[in-house]
Parts: C-alpha cells; structure tokens; sequence
C-alpha cells in the first residue's frame, strides 16, 4: 500500500489486491472503511510483462498478467 497526500485533507492511496478479486469486491471492502472519492483500476503495461518476463518469473509471470486484464 502506498500513500500520497493531496489537498483538502485527501490521501491518494494505492493497493494491490489479490489475484482473483475484481474491483467492484475492492469498493465494496474500502467503502465500509472510508470515504470513497475515486477508483482507478491499474494494469501492467507491455513494459512491464516483458520486464517481469526477461527477469525470469516466465509462464507464472505471464498468466497473472493475463489475468490482470
């Protein structure tokens, strides 16, 4: 998890959740705990599965990625 404040007292956060959760299960989870503004679903880049790939993390690597999507 990763923080960034913002103005008006807002906190940018950013987390990862496991593997099989989709976002809708995410804003269910974070709108009993705070005060929702905004979510944005982030996905690996090309760059980032040929990174995750040349460094060797191979077929496991590629399907998480996959499944990101």
């Amino acid at each position: 998890m990763a923080q960034t404040p913002l103005e008006d007292n807002l906190i940018s956060t950013t987390i990862k959740a496991r593997e099989a959760i989709k976002g809708n299960e995410v804003i269910r989870e974070l709108i009993d705990l705070t005060e929702v503004h905004a979510f944005q679903e982030k996905l690996p880049t090309m760059a980032d599965i040929f990174i995750s790939l040349v460094k060797g993390e191979g077929d496991e690597a590629l399907k998480k990625h996959l499944l990101e999507v």
